[in-house]
């Protein structure tokens, strides 16, 4: 995940009494209906990779809370999958991102006045520790006896423009163990939440509606959500020849429409003679192509996170951005994370090299003896 600078916005070019006014008019208290009077709502509004990590958090508290007692606040990205795990609980899908108040926020309000307004909620449980200005206006609309999160939630009447995106202060400065600091920090509010404390495992995140199956291709995962954290086709190309040569498999290129070009170019510098190209149309249709793989190359992506929750055979190339913040993860016996340590690493991708050297110098030779190791270890 790459959290971005905040975008100029209506708000963001506003004279501050009026942008006080307006934030103070967003965040008011309504005294209209009261709302559903469910016992928990669990703010996860982030991308697909970022609800997979969630997923062993929210079983959790879906569990404690009651199935039926919790709202779950996703993004687009995620909608598909909660239902499918989570058919029986109550689900408001949300923009992942927004920064315009007259554009965006305002009428986001509005469309979902018997959710914000009322006082019927009983925790609200927050899941996203890295917020925007965005996050801020929503969770500000929560009306909730309690708050279980890292730091402090936005009050009522705050001015969402003081900052951009902020991580909260009590976030791991440190992966531990099998958990990455996302993770940790999923332990942490959860422990809260349930009153005990919360071990690994019970964080680590799990798919019920999925079943893994050992199937017949490897599937390749190259792009990630910015070109930054891709590692170079020459060298994809490279190692997977060099998998090949020895490897009798089927190779399947996974990608979005859009990347359908890019992944034919890959396939035809790898010239295996058994490659397909994949573009699923539904986020259940990429899970199931995971877990029906032999095993996974990826980069940094939700395919990363979604293979490792299946326990599948997987070679991931990770950079140094967000080191040590979203993965490595898991045991690491069917999982290979490779990276090239650097010192500039936590640089949030803002790299200062003309390339990021974190995955450029990884030699394609180690990409495929993980790639044999990994296939011999499932």
């Amino acid at each position: 995940m790459n959290e971005p600078a905040m975008n100029p916005s209506e708000g963001g070019r506003l004279p501050a009494s009026l942008r006080g006014w307006l934030a103070a008019r967003l965040t008011r208290r309504s005294t209209v209906a009261p709302a559903n009077g469910k016992k928990a709502v669990i703010f996860k509004l982030d991308r697909l990779g970022d609800f997979v990590l969630a997923l062993g958090a929210i079983r959790l508290l879906v569990r404690h809370y009651g199935e039926e007692e919790c709202v779950l606040l996703i993004s687009p990205h995620a909608a598909e999958l909660a239902a499918a795990e989570f058919p029986r609980t109550q689900r408001l899908v949300l923009p992942a991102e927004g920064s315009g108040v007259l554009r965006e926020w305002w009428p986001l309000r509005r469309g979902h006045r018997a959710f914000f307004d009322g006082t019927g909620y009983g925790t609200l449980v927050n899941l996203r520790h890295w917020l925007s200005p965005h996050h801020r206006v929503i969770l500000a609309w929560i009306k909730a006896r309690a708050a279980c999160t890292l730091g402090r939630l936005p009050e009522n009447g705050a001015d969402p423009f003081a900052g951009g995106h902020e991580l909260a202060a009590e976030y791991p400065r440190e992966p531990a163990g099998p958990l990455s600091r996302e993770l940790l920090a999923h332990q942490r509010v959860v422990s809260a939440a349930l009153g005990r404390p919360v071990g690994a495992e019970e964080v680590r995140p799990s798919f019920a509606s999925v079943t893994p199956a050992r199937g017949d291709y490897l599937l390749v995962c190259p792009f990630s959500s910015a070109a930054l954290r891709d590692y170079p086709a020459e060298q994809l190309a490279a190692a997977l020849r060099e998998f090949l040569a020895d490897a009798d498999c089927r190779v399947v290129f996974s990608g979005t429409a859009a990347q359908r070009p890019a992944l034919a170019r890959l396939a035809a510098r790898v010239g295996a003679p058994r490659t397909e190209l994949s573009a699923d149309a539904t986020t259940l249709g990429f899970v199931q192509r995971v877990a029906g793989a032999r095993g996974v190359l990826t980069g940094e992506s939700a395919a990363a996170h979604i293979a490792t929750a299946l326990d599948k055979p997987a070679v991931i190339l990770l950079g140094g951005g967000h080191a040590g913040m979203f993965g490595p993860w898991g045991d690491g016996r069917r999982q290979r994370w490779l990276t090239h340590p650097l010192p500039c690493f936590g640089c949030d991708w803002r790299c200062i090299f003309p390339e990021t050297r974190c995955l450029t110098q990884i030699e394609p030779a180690r990409v495929a003896q993980a790639l044999r190791e990994t296939f011999a270890a499932g």
